[in-house]
């Protein structure tokens, strides 16, 4: 699965799906949390993002009973099915907010999922939790994240080493996007402490990944290291122990951000810097969108039309049924609503 739109075909149906599915006023909160989500999907679509949430959380579903149930329940155990994502419901409503809340923490759904998992089963709790149950209980907002903190500070390290196959951030691929100016300061943090020789840890993330300029990364280590450092690389590429990420250049699409083409402005972030070509480009690509739901659909969004009109048939009935209630009492009790004239007789 790519984290990020191969084509703008792909990203508009994406699109289109998920104004299809999710309310409006959910689906504004990807602007919200576009920049604090964790960096392998920064790029990728809500739609997207969300699909490899529930894949995750399918799989941690069947461990969790593996270990708190049996095997046999564990092989016949069923989470979320892919059929979720076919049309509006509730569970996708609340799956949808599961994942943008691990966004706005930041971190690896992975690790996310796993930890909720593993809360729950130290808790001993009757049912697996729900996507929504992942962070905890209204009985248990201190304790989940004290062992949520204790738990990112063993893990965070090497989901940043995993960090890898993210094209989107090599440096044939830098456009000064606020994401990658992050990207590569989280992993010059990263370097700075992590252990073994610079040699390995450098030639890893400037050669074999490029996700660091190598002169960028030259510019944490001591001076009088740098003229040896660069012979040993030069060195491990000779007798081929470096190797390196084929270049990939990625069309325009693959640089947009999370929340793009989910509201009417269409903005894409590009570090505070006006780039002209993005914006035209959101400004046709939002075109397409509204061209398309209103082919499809008839409206901008069908969720939130189907909302309206339950809205107004269950105003239409209790207003039914309380002009049949004054009915009925007015056939027990005629004078109740008779009209009266100034002297009080009936009119």
């Amino acid at each position: 699965m790519h984290l990020y739109s191969c084509s703008a075909g792909e990203r508009l149906l994406d699109t289109i799906q998920a104004r299809s599915l999710i309310m409006p006023d959910i689906l504004e909160r990807e602007q919200e949390v576009a920049q604090s989500k964790w960096f392998a999907y920064r790029f990728a679509s809500p739609m997207v993002a969300t699909k490899l949430f529930a894949e995750i959380y399918r799989r941690e579903f069947k461990n969790y009973i593996r270990v708190n149930g049996d095997v046999a329940l564990a092989q016949q155990a069923k989470a979320l099915s892919m059929a979720i994502f076919s049309k509006p419901s509730s569970s996708l409503t609340q799956l949808w907010k599961a994942r943008q809340r691990a966004d706005e923490i930041g971190v690896p759904y992975d690790v996310l999922i796993e930890f909720g998992f593993r809360f729950a089963g130290g808790r001993v709790w009757k049912h697996a939790p729900r996507p929504s149950q992942l962070f905890g209980t209204k009985g248990s907002p201190v304790a989940w994240q004290l062992e949520f903190n204790k738990f990112l500070g063993d893990r965070m390290p090497l989901a940043i080493d995993r960090l890898m196959d993210l094209p989107q951030y090599r440096v044939e691929n830098y456009r000064g996007l606020v994401a990658q100016d992050e990207f590569r300061a989280l992993l010059l943090a990263r370097l700075a402490v992590a252990s073994g020789p610079w040699h390995a840890k450098i030639g890893r993330q400037c050669l074999e990944l490029r996700h660091l300029p190598l002169r960028m990364a030259l510019s944490i280590v001591s001076p009088h290291l740098r003229a040896n450092l660069v012979r040993e690389l030069r060195s491990d590429r000779e007798r081929g122990v470096l190797g390196a990420a084929a270049q990939e250049f990625l069309p325009q699409i693959a640089y947009v951000p999370a929340s793009f083409g989910l509201s009417g402005a269409q903005e894409v972030s590009t570090g505070g810097r006006k780039d002209l070509a993005f914006e035209e480009f959101g400004s046709r690509f939002g075109e397409r969108v509204t061209a398309q739901m209103l082919s499809r659909h008839g409206c901008l969004s069908p969720v939130q039309v189907a909302q309206d009109s339950r809205r107004r048939e269950g105003q239409r009935r209790r207003t039914a049924k309380h002009r049949a209630k004054v009915r009925a009492a007015a056939c027990v009790n005629p004078a109740a609503l008779s009209l009266t004239t100034g002297d009080g007789e009936a009119a």
